[in-house]
């Protein structure tokens, strides 16, 4: 009942779960790979 009337906002949810997760497990890494970034970033400016 409930799905037939709104499909498009379960399906939603569950590509923005997937995302969450996936950004979250990205997440570390894309905050270790800033983190080497500005580091670098910081010494080339010293």
């Amino acid at each position: 009942m409930f799905g037939k009337k709104n499909p498009k906002e379960t399906t939603e949810q569950k590509i923005e779960k997937r995302l969450g997760r996936i950004k979250n497990h990205a997440g570390k890494k894309i905050d270790q790979d800033v983190n080497t970034v500005v580091k670098s970033l910081a010494r080339s400016d010293n």
